[in-house]
């Protein structure tokens, strides 16, 4: 009796551990699916490229810096508000697609005193395509 307790035991044990190991791969092979169907999602996309919105202006006599600001024009907010810059070109951040916006740079001199100042209103297209690429736009400061 005690031959078969322990041949039940050892049987049970088998068992048990069999259907752990099967669980153990069903989960595994679940995670490798999952994986696979999201990285071919990402495959999709993967040749859309980003459109880049940036402007550019000239540089303006006695400057010492620039500021520059960006309103979305149907909501009304500022997306960007006075920037700081030496430079005489800014790249935006992420803007959305067919809006309108007005870019502005204003021209300080060493004291902070606005010297000179200019606008540009324009409309994105898409954000993304084949492509990619900047779109630039001019503002001439005055």
């Amino acid at each position: 009796m005690k031959k078969k307790l322990i041949g039940l035991a050892t049987v049970s044990a088998l068992v048990l551990s069999s259907q752990m190991a099967s669980a153990s791969e069903m989960a595994s092979t679940q995670i490798v699916d999952s994986n696979i169907s999201s990285s071919s999602s990402s495959y999709e996309t993967a040749s859309q490229k980003e459109i880049s919105y940036m402007i550019e202006w000239n540089t303006f006599k006695n400057a010492e810096y620039y500021l520059v600001s960006l309103r979305d024009l149907k909501d009304d907010e500022p997306v960007l508000a006075f920037e700081q810059t030496y430079d005489t070109e800014y790249k935006f951040p992420y803007l959305k697609p067919h809006r309108n916006y007005r870019a502005w740079v204003g021209a300080y001199d060493s004291e902070g005193k606005l010297i000179g100042q200019g606008q540009k209103e324009f409309k994105t297209k898409e954000t993304m395509d084949d492509k990619g690429g900047v779109i630039e736009y001019f503002v001439k400061l005055k």
